[in-house]
């Protein structure tokens, strides 16, 4: 309660305010019924218990409600609940309930107004906020903002008292930007062709949408309203919620960044403002993968041509190229850390640590204790805990989440040997097709049925992938993790293992095991490779499996292509269909607007607009979905690269130029066909280095393996034939392990942070530190330095 006590009056309920219409900020969607609610968990219940017991007051309406990522007990004075009254209870509806709701959001000083669908079905709360809450509760949350470069250029926490010495925002970042501050590698503002002229005070559209959700979904002890959108989404009390695109910076963006195909940069400072943390390391991984991508691809050409030229004994150019792609991948991934680590303190996000969040979907029996991290403090009914109160709280025990982990797991390895038995008879079927050509035929009509094999193990891939993607969720539903975190990571674990080997099965089966082998036991089905190079370890199907790794990588990019933008742009087409219906038409009629807490609109144009409201056009839209699927498809194009890197050197050259589109595709993607995110910030790419990292050891093995088992090149080297395979086993383990010694040095060698960096960091914060301290002498009229507080209070 304290926390608002200080804030300056942000409304005067006797003058109401005007706000543009087009400046909504956050848009809620509730489903316009009248029914009685039926609470299904803790957080509704407590929601509809207290509402009741406040009676109406909109000052108080929420000040007992425990959000599921808020604290598990409360104090005695934060709750005026009475006991009084009858003693069954009464329901409260749908429509009551939504409007508690938007009394609790006035009530901390956000503006809202609501308006209704054509049908009546449906009805959308827009929010915003005045400059003056904005600053207050940036605050309060402790934001820190950017400086002016006379100030040091570097981050401190925003004040009320000091905010001339904050940067000027626009949608797309801070204009003008100090050149020497920013690595040569960012975006610089003489690149904006359209930059929006003019700034918005210190903070941007983004930053004003992460202070309003903090609003929203903050405590009432810390100056918020204490509703969890996402609980409420998941119990069905709303549709949706979402934050409002900006069609200038979106306009802006499109202009530097999907009509600039042949960019060699990203606007990845623009990304970054306007989206935030989360998808501008995206984009930033993406755009420094496809730039290393290049060196691989020159490489890979011309090694491709020197095959061509030499259709045979070509196992030492593989063996090298082998060689240098694992070391590619070392160096990728130690300069990405670097790079990772001069964003996250370039972008503030050095110290960053993401606040453990409940899962909404969280699920168990309601007991009278708290969480203490992961380890669950059981609490007595009656008993006094100093000032705070036992509250009841989803309980669910850990060994049943661990036993229910433990069964997810054998359920994924099940799933994994019937990926492995479809891969066999997708290959039984291309041995049938090989079979139909009749004897003698040579020539291209010979790579009919690996070709036909590759594209349909390619589809089967995909639409496993997909049924899967479900199943994952499921399963990890069921296993009813407590917070997000670990939700996220396990669900991570689940499609990372499942997708590795629904994708490379193939591979590694011709790679490895093809030679002479009789499928299910059937003569046949006899499989054998087509250029067998002679007694290698595994037959030398070298041919066989640039044939297949070619046809999977090219059409997992054809259909990629296919859903990055077909898809999106199919999806927003039914979108605009369905704003042709009564159904998803909004009022346009200004008399017909609901207003609630003494908002009112621009009223000059009373005449009905068939254009439908902004805020519609974006509740069309499809939800944010998450960067999951998209660095999913990284990683799997990453190994298709690493993994068999011998036997197909075109990869990188077509993974270029599909990361090229990519990068457009999605900027479409995010802009167009999804709703803004919500702000969420990062420090990286999350579990996905840690996953890039084991895969560039499996790389090394498998290309180890890769270049006795298919490549003549060292087994030619021993003369005695009864000795050469085991001799060739013996060199590639030795190859094997000093490949490995020298990327664990190389990644000591490389330090993850520039040295430049840790002195521009040093330098900036003493710097900073100095100015700041001037400023503060300076406000209060004094040359030296004062300790402590001399002002009395009585």
């Amino acid at each position: 309660m304290t926390s608002r006590i200080h804030r300056r009056k942000h409304k005067d309920d006797n003058e109401p305010a005007v706000v543009d219409k087009n400046k909504w900020e956050i848009v809620i969607v509730f489903p316009n019924k009248e029914e009685e609610l039926a609470p299904k968990n803790n957080y509704v219940d407590n929601l509809v218990n207290i509402i009741q017991a406040q009676g109406g007051d909109a000052a108080n309406v929420f000040q007992g409600e425990i959000s599921n990522s808020s604290p598990n007990m409360i104090s005695p004075d934060q709750v005026t609940v009475s006991i009084s009254g009858p003693s069954s209870k009464v329901g409260m509806t749908r429509g009551q309930l939504r409007k508690k709701i938007v009394a609790s959001l006035e009530a901390v000083g956000l503006y809202t107004l609501t308006k209704e669908s054509d049908d009546k079905k449906s009805i959308f709360v827009l929010i915003t906020a005045s400059p003056e809450l904005i600053e207050d509760h940036a605050e309060e949350m402790e934001l820190e903002l950017r400086l002016k470069d006379e100030y040091g250029g570097g981050y401190s926490r925003f004040t009320v008292e000091k905010k001339e010495l904050f940067r000027g925002q626009t949608d797309l970042g801070s204009l003008p930007i100090g050149i020497k501050e920013i690595p040569h590698h960012y975006f610089t503002p003489t690149e904006i062709p359209h930059a929006p002229p003019e700034t918005l005070g210190v903070f941007n559209k983004t930053r004003r949408q992460e202070v309003i959700m903090d609003l929203i979904e903050a405590d009432e002890d810390e100056g918020g309203a204490g509703i969890n959108l996402p609980q409420l989404q998941n119990d069905g009390i709303i549709i949706k919620a979402f934050c409002t695109h900006s069609e200038k910076a979106k306009k802006t963006l499109i202009d530097i960044w999907v009509k600039r195909p042949f960019n060699h940069q990203l606007p990845i400072q623009p990304i970054r403002h306007y989206f935030g943390e989360e998808l501008g390391f995206y984009f930033q991984f993406l755009d420094h993968y496809t730039k290393f991508l290049v060196p691989a691809a020159i490489i890979g050409i011309i090694l491709f041509a020197v095959a061509t030229a030499k259709s045979h004994d070509n196992g030492w150019s593989n063996t090298v190229y082998s060689a240098y792609i694992i070391l590619w991948a070392t160096f990728y991934m130690e300069f990405w850390k670097r790079e990772r680590s001069t964003s996250a303190w370039y972008w503030n996000m050095w110290d960053y640590k993401e606040e453990e969040e409940i899962r909404p979907g969280f699920k168990g029996d309601e007991r009278l204790g708290a969480y203490i991290g992961d380890e669950w403090v059981p609490l007595t009914e009656g008993e006094q805990y100093g000032p705070l109160v036992p509250h009841k709280i989803p309980y669910f025990p850990a060994e049943s989440t661990t036993n229910r982990r433990s069964t997810g797991f054998i359920f994924i390895g099940f799933l994994c040997l019937l990926v492995i038995a479809a891969t066999i008879n997708l290959l039984a079927f291309r041995i049938f097709l090989k079979s139909t050509i009749p004897n003698g035929d040579t020539g291209a009509v010979t790579l009919y049925p690996s070709i036909v094999g590759g594209i349909l193990n390619a589809l089967l891939i995909l639409l496993l992938n997909k049924f899967y993607t479900s199943v994952a969720i499921k399963l990890t539903n069921w296993e009813n993790h407590r917070t997000v975190t670990a939700y996220n990571n396990n669900l991570l674990l689940k499609l990372f293992l499942f997708r590795f080997v629904n994708s490379y099965t193939s591979l590694y089966y011709i790679a490895f095991f093809k030679h002479n082998r009789r499928l299910w036991g059937s003569d046949k089905l006899n499989d054998g490779c087509s250029d067998s190079q002679g007694p290698l370890l595994g037959g030398g199907c070298s041919q066989d499996l640039t044939i297949q790794l070619g046809t999977l990588l090219g059409t997992n990019v054809i259909l990629g292509l296919v859903q990055e933008v077909a898809v999106p742009y199919i999806l927003t087409k039914m979108g605009d269909w369905k704003k042709k219906l009564p159904c998803f038409r909004g009022n346009a009629d200004v008399n017909n607007d609901v207003v609630e807490g003494g908002l009112m609109t621009d009223t000059k144009d009373k005449k009905p607009k068939r254009k439908l409201p902004k805020y519609e056009r974006d509740a069309v839209l499809n939800s944010y979905p998450g960067t999951l699927d998209e660095y999913s498809e990284l990683v799997i194009q990453y190994g298709f690269i690493t993994l068999f890197a011998a036997s197909f050197p075109l990869a990188p050259v077509i993974a270029l130029l599909n990361n090229v589109i990519e990068a457009r595709a999605d900027a479409l993607k995010f802009l167009t066909a999804y709703n803004k995110p919500f702000y969420h910030g990062s420090d990286g790419i999350g579990g996905w280095q840690l996953v890039m990292e084991v895969m560039g050891v499996i790389s090394v093995i498998t290309n180890c393996l890769l270049i006795g088992y298919s490549y003549n090149g060292i087994y030619k080297l021993f003369n005695d034939v009864t000795q050469a395979s085991y001799y060739t086993l013996v060199t590639i383990v030795v190859i094997e392990h000093l490949l490995l010694f020298l990327k664990f040095v190389i990644a000591v060698a490389i330090p993850d942070v520039p040295p430049s960096v840790r002195k521009l960091i040093a330098r900036q914060t003493y710097i900073q530190a100095q100015i700041v301290k001037k400023y503060e002498h300076k406000e209060k009229g004094e040359g030296g330095r004062r300790r402590g507080n001399t002002t009395s209070v009585h």
